[in-house]
């Protein structure tokens, strides 16, 4: 079987060139993109200025951000002082910085270990109740999204080979790579 439609949030298409970037969907990389140098306040009021925010409104939004991720006294910290998991949660609240509803998390963390993996899904859950987010997660880590998912869909060559709620995918999986995968 393969996909087709249109994506959209809060009624909205996220690559509509007349949109503010980010503002419907984020992405959160395998590796944080943050600026070593610059302390994390200025990188996430930087990207509120470009996306229309006031001062007095990009500073609350940073503020609620930073706490949000479990960051609230690092408007100073630069990232090349934090640990891996802090610059995950830095990399989180820059992402969200425009109001994303959107997050597609593309292989977050999977290079770190066992620790911290559980600590960026449990940052990500928190996230996505907190905030009341969507998340897209991107991961050949099945067992990982057993407590994130509502929904798992394994690819093929870029094809869907299975498509099932979270519980179901586990307790009945249907074809051979959903099988492997669940087995790995």
């Amino acid at each position: 079987s393969s996909v087709t439609g249109r994506v959209r949030v809060d009624g909205a298409d996220p690559q509509d060139p007349a949109a503010t970037p980010g503002r419907h969907a984020a992405y959160l990389g395998p590796q944080p993109e943050l600026h070593p140098r610059k302390p994390l306040g200025r990188q996430l009021m930087a990207s509120l200025d470009a996306a229309g925010y006031d001062r007095r409104d990009a500073e609350r939004r940073t503020g609620a951000l930073l706490r949000a991720v479990g960051l609230g006294g690092a408007h100073a910290t630069h990232p090349q002082r934090m640990g891996v998991l802090e610059r995950h949660r830095a990399a989180l609240a820059l992402a969200l910085t425009p109001g994303a509803r959107v997050v597609v998390a593309d292989r977050v963390g999977e290079e770190s270990d066992t620790f911290v993996r559980a600590e960026l899904r449990a940052l990500l859950r928190e996230a996505r109740d907190y905030l009341d987010l969507a998340i897209v997660h991107l991961t050949q880590d099945v067992g990982g999204v057993a407590d994130l998912a509502d929904r798992v869909v394994v690819l093929d060559g870029g094809r869907v080979v299975e498509d099932a709620p979270v519980r179901g995918f586990f307790s009945a999986p249907s074809g051979p790579l959903a099988k492997s995968l669940i087995a790995a």
